[in-house]
């Protein structure tokens, strides 16, 4: 963590010591499980958990999963794996899921 502090006129800096994060990117090794259910075809929930197992996961409020287009909270379990709650899809298709640290 880093204190950052801006100055304006290059020479008066803010008094805030706002924390700077420079923490390296998610690594995302393995998701489980790797195929979801189709919304229409399930008899249970329209979501499912699933679960991100890898590297540099960081327990901050920002973490979330990018999933279809959208993004969803993470719970970090470790700093080698976060579940995710997410939607399921509509109808059978080829998708992303991403890890981000800060949102």
């Amino acid at each position: 963590v880093y204190t950052l502090e801006v100055a304006v006129n290059g020479v008066d800096l803010t008094q805030s010591s706002v924390p700077f994060y420079c923490d390296p990117a998610p690594v995302v090794t393995s998701v489980s499980p790797s195929v979801i259910e189709i919304a229409s075809l399930s008899t249970s929930e329209d979501t499912t958990t699933v679960t991100l197992t890898g590297t540099n996961f960081f327990d901050r409020p920002s973490l979330s999963c990018k999933h279809a287009d959208a993004t969803y909270p993470a719970t970090y379990l470790s700093s080698t794996s976060v579940s995710c709650t997410v939607p399921k899809l509509s109808s059978p298709t080829s998708t992303s899921l991403a890890l981000s640290n800060d949102g």
